[in-house]
């Protein structure tokens, strides 16, 4: 009375030739998921190595500048003296 019968043996083999096909599909789909997901996480991890490193070497050149007083810089365009002949070589 507790006895459970046995199953055919091929009972389970329509049920098993689906699972063995979906997982022919999915393997590839798993593969090319993660391959994103890697690419991404290189495109998220890369910036912020490379800003580390140009922040680190920044910082390290101005320290060697902050040694002697740093040459006079100007946004304007000059209207009289030396740079008067910007307008006439077409640099304008």
């Amino acid at each position: 009375m507790g006895r459970k019968q046995a199953d055919p043996p091929d009972a389970g083999a329509v049920g098993g030739a689906s699972r063995d096909g979906h997982r022919a599909l999915m393997q590839p789909a798993v593969g090319f998921v993660l391959a994103c997901a890697a690419i991404a996480t290189t495109f998220q991890v890369a910036p912020v190595v490379l800003g580390w490193r140009f922040f680190r070497r920044a910082r390290r050149r101005a320290a060697a500048w902050s040694n002697g007083p740093l040459p006079p810089v100007t946004l304007l365009k000059p209207l009289k003296g030396q740079g008067i002949d910007l307008l006439t070589s077409g640099n304008h």
